[in-house]
């Protein structure tokens, strides 16, 4: 069985190395010049930049095996506290953030139901849960991952594993997440092929060659990150994918791109990834002279520039002696365009923002990243929307990534394996 997996990033990297290791025929394929996706981490000057997520944080044990395979070694971040900006004010996060009311009416928290209902918002939920402190908590804590909006996002979908305890603290690599992108790299060897560009995909059925998708199952709900096994007898097709140098046949497909990418190869699929949208972010990364502070990073929920992040102050390595690096994250989705200003007014916005907020001074940015699609945001309705892709999913094609279970690296990471698990059993 000769298995594609369409992206390169977290998703299909873990999905082509889980086949890989169970010998299964796989390759995959990314039209970038370099695996990852999203991740990277650049060296500059004696700084070390990430390109999007500055860590790994594991709530399910999955990071210590994953590592192990990979030959890894785990460095754990250094104990950083957490700040939070509430109505220009800058905190601490915890109790003094908010007023005696709102704590008062956070004592209901061991007496309301946990579990969120169906398509309840972040808000809602927060609300619920903690009275009158809760909208202010919701959105604290949505900023930090989805930089979107409480009120639109569906709880039980953003956030399936709040509440459950971190194995291990936040962690990275010595030389930043681009050390996992290029043991997996290495790992998949010729596996992988980069400069790929998948051009279309046809259903290449046994009585001879399809011009199209076969028409999408209009019942019947997949597991979840599991496609329906192919029954050769009752004529199910393999694909052809159309490539810059020829073509190639496969039995099983492994989608592991943005919705949009996956919508203009899966024509039949369109109109329900049409429905699935995302933040746009942009990085901003400075030096500061001196140490810098002490801490993970500040929150400020609602602002063009919803959080700031001090690397050095977590890991060595990060910046040169005597100096630190902050990064500014700018736009969200209550501020897209903030995201997509011009360079130098996007970094006046962020020096801004820095001045205000820590009194810091910075010139010019070390560099800028760019994400017009940068976070995926799980709405209102994301399960069932998410139910409806699948079951319109042709025989024989799967889904992994962060636009469907989970935005996190380890998330992706998790949707690859589990994915290749269930065409390796089928």
């Amino acid at each position: 069985m000769k298995i594609a997996v369409l992206g390169a990033g977290a998703a299909g990297l873990a999905a082509g190395l889980s086949l890989r290791d169970r010998g299964t025929d796989v390759t995959v394929f990314d039209a970038a010049p370099r695996p990852g996706g999203k991740l990277a981490s650049l060296r500059k000057d004696g700084f070390l930049l990430e390109s999007a997520a500055i860590g790994l944080l594991d709530r399910h044990g999955d990071l210590a095996p994953l590592c192990a395979r990979l030959k890894l070694e785990l460095l754990a971040a250094r104990p950083g506290a957490r700040f939070v900006q509430r109505a220009g004010v800058v905190r601490k996060f915890g109790p003094g953030v908010f007023t005696l009311r709102e704590l008062l009416g956070a004592a209901r928290l061991p007496f309301t139901r946990r579990a969120p209902g169906p398509q309840e918002t972040v808000l809602d939920y927060f609300q619920r849960r903690a009275g009158p402190a809760g909208a202010f908590v919701a959105d604290a804590i949505q900023t930090g991952v989805y930089a979107g909006d409480p009120a639109r996002l569906e709880m039980a979908s953003a956030f399936p594993s709040l509440g459950q305890r971190a194995r291990r603290p936040l962690s990275s690599f010595a030389g930043g997440l681009q050390e996992l992108v290029d043991a997996f790299a290495r790992e998949l060897g010729p596996a992988l092929r980069l400069n790929a560009r998948v051009r279309a995909v046809s259903s290449d059925l046994q009585s001879g060659r399809a011009s199209s998708l076969p028409q999408p199952r209009s019942a019947g709900t997949l597991p979840r990150g599991a496609g329906q096994p192919r029954d050769a007898s009752a004529g199910s097709p393999g694909f052809m994918l159309s490539l810059d140098d020829g073509e190639l046949h496969v039995d099983r497909i492994i989608c592991a791109l943005p919705a949009p990418a996956a919508a203009a190869l899966f024509p039949a699929l369109a109109p329900h990834l049409a429905l699935f949208e995302s933040a746009p972010l942009a990085l901003v990364h400075f030096d500061i002279d001196g140490p810098g502070p002490q801490s993970f990073g500040l929150l400020a929920p609602g602002q063009p520039v919803p959080g700031l992040l001090f690397p050095s102050a977590l890991w060595p390595g990060r910046a040169p002696a005597g100096r630190a690096l902050v990064t500014a994250i700018v736009g969200s989705v209550r501020h897209p365009a903030a995201a997509a200003l011009p360079d130098d007014a996007l970094a006046a916005l962020a020096r801004g923002h820095l001045a205000r907020t820590l009194h810091l001074e910075v010139q010019a940015p070390l560099h800028i990243t760019r994400w017009p699609q940068a976070i995926p945001q799980p709405r209102p309705g994301h399960a069932q929307r998410l139910a409806a892709l699948e079951r319109a999913l042709p025989a024989g094609v799967l889904l992994a990534g962060a636009w469907y279970r989970g935005v996190s690296v380890l998330d992706c990471l998790r949707q690859g394996r589990r994915a290749a698990e269930a065409i390796h059993a089928t």
